[in-house]
């Protein structure tokens, strides 16, 4: 029996709770009115018990959106990456642990799993650079408990690598040219040159260009490392020129430094100014 409070509510703890998977609990309030007559009034509810704990969910991974670079490794330059638990049951969640070392850095919980067997996610509030581990279990509508799923772990990393370093042959007066970039370890070349789409290029191997034509050109080489932050761009700009240039029209002494007769060529300036007329223009003339 249970006395009715002052608010109207009740409560009453059961001695026992049956075994079956579900089972209906009575009610019934009886009062007696100014008259002495008597009112019962009965309410049934259905009470399921389930003290069985979930399965234990699947290993957590990176989500495929938010794991850059290889998908085969723990690296991402996601600072808030959406991190995947499987094998929650319907009417359970995952509970995402994170930590670094022994330190929880934080718990965070999935929506319920609504449909069948399955996989939910996690979104990660920022994290700093660094290494993690990730803890789940499963909590159903009942609040038990899985055991841990296998133990995880991501390395954030937004940190982008230098520039390659490049050793660059491109003389202007050839058709060919050739550069030799080096990247850091674990990094990913690429080259380009002048409007051409990047393509892989090997570290510490020669790239060449031959049959270039007379024209500006620009090789661009850049490095991926292996959480997919891009490197800042190595350039490297020349014009190519291996057409000879015209014959001058005419050599004569300046008029500053011709004394004497003006036609003859002779002077007593033993260092003459020479005027070269006709050359192209950017050009050196070697008298």
């Amino acid at each position: 029996n249970a006395i009715v409070g002052s608010n109207g509510n009740w409560t009453l703890t059961l001695s026992t709770v049956p075994s079956a998977a579900s089972t209906n609990v009575t009610a019934t309030q009886t009062w007696s009115g100014i008259s002495n007559n008597t009112n019962t009034q009965t309410v049934t509810k259905s009470l399921e018990k389930d003290a069985t704990a979930p399965v234990t969910p699947a290993t957590p991974t990176i989500a495929t959106a938010s794991n850059s670079g290889s998908t085969s490794d723990s690296l991402t330059n996601d600072a808030t990456p959406t991190i995947e638990i499987g094998n929650i049951e319907q009417n359970a969640s995952a509970r995402l642990v994170v930590k670094q070392g022994a330190t929880t850095v934080g718990t965070y919980n999935s929506s319920l799993n609504t449909g069948a067997l399955g996989t939910v996610s996690v979104t990660v509030p920022t994290l700093a650079d660094g290494l993690y581990q990730l803890e789940a279990r499963a909590v159903d509508d009942a609040n038990n408990v899985s055991t841990n799923a296998s133990s995880a772990q991501i390395i954030i990393d937004t940190v982008a690598p230098i520039a390659p370093t490049v050793i660059t042959n491109a003389p202007t007066g050839s058709a060919t040219a050739s550069f030799t970039p080096t990247a850091v370890s674990g990094a990913t070349l690429y080259c380009k040159l002048d409007t051409n789409s990047a393509a892989l290029c090997t570290s510490g191997s020669a790239v060449s260009y031959s049959n270039l034509t007379e024209a500006a050109h620009t090789f661009v080489a850049y490095q991926v490392d292996q959480a997919g932050n891009q490197s800042q761009n190595y350039s490297h700009s020349w014009t190519t020129d291996f057409t000879a240039p015209t014959q001058p029209s005419g050599v004569a002494l300046a008029s500053a430094s011709n004394s004497g007769n003006s036609s003859d060529g002779v002077t007593n300036d033993d260092t003459p100014r020479i005027v070269v007329s006709g050359a192209e223009s950017g050009g050196t003339v070697t008298v």
